[in-house]
C-alpha cells in the first residue's frame, strides 16, 4: 500500500510501477477511483513520451513532442497489454475485481484510491468497518490469485506528529488500521522539507523487509523521475 497527504504524488508513482512492471513484459491491470481511463492515458503518456501533461490534455505539443507521443503508442500497439479500468457501478466490490483479474488475467493489480471503494458486506461507505472489509478482501484477492496487488490510500494531515517534516507513520493512516495490518509493505509518499523538486519514498511498515528510504528527484518540464541515490538511506533493523 501506498499512502500520502492527498496531491504527493501516489497516483504518479503507482503509475510509475504499473509501467515498470510492463517494460519488463508483464501485464499490469491499473484500477482508478480517482481519474477516468482518459486522464489514466494521457498520465501514462506523458510518462512514456517525457512530454508535460498538461500540455497533452491542451495538444499544445511541438512538433517534436508529437513525434515522441505517435512513436509511443505504436510502441505500445506491439507491446504486451496495458489494462486499465474507471470507477463505474459495476467496479466499485472486490468481487467486480476479482472478475476483472478473471476477464484479463493479469501479472500485477494496481488500485489507486482503494479507500473509495464499496463494501459488499453492507458497511456504510468509508467507515472503518467498510474498509478493514475490503483490506481484508483485498489481501484475500491477492492470496486468491497468487498476484501483488498495490493500492493507494491517505494519511490524516492531523495526525501528523512533526509538522515540519510531515515524516508518515503507522498511526497516521486515515480511516482504519487494517491498511497496516493487512499489507506486506506500507511505503509512504512524503514530499522533502528542503527541497522543492524532491519526494520521500519510505518504508512505514513491512513484514519482510527492511526499514529504508529513497529521495526521487522530479522534474515535470521533462517527465523525469529518478531516485537520488547519494542521500538514500538503509536500517538493517527488521524490526
Amino acid at each position: 500500500v501506498m499512502v500520502g497527504e492527498p496531491k504527493r504524488g501516489k497516483s504518479l508513482f503507482e503509475l510509475i510501477m504499473a509501467n515498470a512492471c510492463h517494460r519488463h513484459g508483464l501485464v499490469p491491470l491499473f484500477i482508478s477511483f480517482e481519474m477516468s481511463v482518459a486522464e489514466q492515458r494521457s498520465r501514462f503518456y506523458s510518462l512514456i513520451a517525457k512530454i508535460p501533461y498538461e500540455r497533452i490534455l491542451s495538444g499544445q505539443m511541438s512538433e517534436a513532442e508529437f513525434d515522441r507521443l505517435e512513436k509511443s503508442m505504436r510502441m505500445m500497439k506491439n507491446m504486451q497489454p496495458f489494462m486499465m479500468s474507471e470507477d463505474s457501478s459495476s467496479l466499485t466490490t472486490i468481487s467486480a475485481i476479482a472478475g476483472k483479474i478473471q476477464e484479463y488475467q493479469p501479472d500485477a493489480v494496481f488500485i489507486d484510491g482503494m479507500y473509495l471503494m464499496d463494501d459488499e458486506n453492507g458497511e456504510p461507505k468509508g467507515t472503518p468497518q467498510a474498509l478493514t472489509n475490503i483490506t481484508r478482501g483485498v489481501k484475500r484477492l491477492a492470496q486468491r490469485f497468487d498476484i501483488p496487488i498495490v493500492g493507494t490510500s491517505q494519511v490524516l494531515s492531523w495526525k501528523l506528529n512533526n509538522k515540519r517534516t510531515r515524516a508518515i507513520t503507522a498511526d497516521s493512516i486515515g480511516y482504519t488500521s487494517s491498511f497496516v495490518q493487512d499489507a506486506d509493505l506500507v511505503l509512504g509518499v512524503e514530499r522533502n522539507p528542503d527541497l522543492d523538486d524532491q519526494a520521500i519514498i519510505r518504508v512505514v511498515e513491512a513484514r519482510t523487509a527492511p526499514h529504508a528510504e529513497i529521495h526521487v528527484k522530479w522534474d515535470w518540464k521533462t517527465m523525469e523521475f529518478d531516485e537520488v541515490s547519494e542521500v538514500a538511506e538503509v536500517d538493517p533493523s527488521f524490526d
